[in-house]
């Protein structure tokens, strides 16, 4: 390590879970806008010569892509903090496997 630099291992791993959950936390509110859609004919026929529907959508949409970048961005830092503890303190597998992943559905490999 350079002269003045130290990593803490245990800083490290405690940031991995809480981007974790943060990460399971962002992908629960993504899945429940993903099926938070409006149907065309909710607001009845002035809503649906506005279209107030497809404008609700088509935001919905937006932000639900961005939510999944922003989980997607999240899991790659844990990675990142998992390599960077093994590399910097040549950590273990077991050491490793202390980043408690938030949700069975986050696509992180340990």
């Amino acid at each position: 390590m350079a002269d003045g630099f130290t990593v803490d291992p245990d800083s490290l791993l405690k940031n991995g879970n809480s981007l974790a959950m943060a990460a399971g936390y962002w992908q629960d509110c993504g899945t429940s806008l993903t099926n938070a859609t409006m149907a065309a004919d909710l607001l009845g026929l002035i809503g649906s010569q506005a279209k107030l529907p497809d404008m609700y959508n088509k935001a919905r949409t937006a932000v639900t892509d961005k939510i999944t970048q922003g989980v997607t961005s999240m899991e790659n830092s844990v990675k990142s903090l998992e390599t960077v503890v093994h590399n910097y303190n040549g950590t273990d597998q077991a050491s490793m496997d202390k980043i408690v992943y938030a949700g069975s559905d986050l696509n992180l490999t340990k």
